[in-house]
């Protein structure tokens, strides 16, 4: 299994509880919606090839990067905690570095 796949597939399942303490319908759906089209898009990105693949990697890391702002605005705004959102961001985090590096592999 493709590695970034299944860190995204973790993140999936973690932000469920997160997004279940969210109260405001427009922040929840939009982390929703950015969780599963980080997730959509690096398994449509590891079935294409060329620049096509990065662009798909591309959208995935700014649907993660989305999502990572709509944690932030559950914290900001007293949904969860910090702590309560830890495993998602750190999860997150862990997707956008193995999508840059997707995007932009080292020259050999």
């Amino acid at each position: 299994m493709f590695e970034c796949q299944v860190v995204a597939r973790q993140m999936v399942i973690a932000v469920k509880p997160v997004m279940d303490r969210v109260k405001d319908a427009e922040v929840r759906d939009q982390l929703k919606r950015a969780s599963l089209s980080v997730l959509l898009n690096i398994a449509e990105a590891n079935a294409r090839r060329g620049k096509d693949r990065a662009n798909r990697f591309g959208i995935a890391e700014g649907s993660a990067r989305e999502a990572e702002e709509a944690v932030w605005t559950a914290i900001g705004w007293g949904f969860v905690t910090k702590e309560e959102a830890n495993d998602v961001l750190s999860l997150l985090d862990r997707v956008i570095a193995m999508l840059v590096r997707l995007r932009f592999p080292r020259k050999k």
